[in-house]
């Protein structure tokens, strides 16, 4: 079976869309995680854990993000990181 230039295209949009709803929910939690650590009642300890998570999470999307690039045909390699943001103490 000889696939078309059209299922190739809807299949890239597919998977394209499940990245970025994938992104979404890790977007979703990262402000999640951002709230919790604005709260006064949690420690520096928790501060950093959940900076840790939200780093990690900010590794993932990267990745996907990469990955979608490379699906688009764009695989001249990755663009430079930009600046990270964190999660403050205090």
């Amino acid at each position: 079976m000889e696939i078309t230039n059209e299922e190739e295209t809807l299949q890239a949009i597919r998977t394209a869309v499940s990245r970025l709803n994938e992104i979404e929910k890790k977007l979703l939690y990262m402000r999640e995680l951002s709230s919790m650590s604005a709260d006064a009642r949690i420690t520096d300890e928790d501060r950093k854990n959940l900076d840790a998570e939200f780093q990690q999470l900010k590794t993932e999307i990267d990745k996907i993000a990469l990955a979608n690039k490379t699906i688009q045909g764009a695989s001249s390699g990755p663009t430079p990181p930009e600046p990270t943001p964190t999660i403050t103490t205090g």
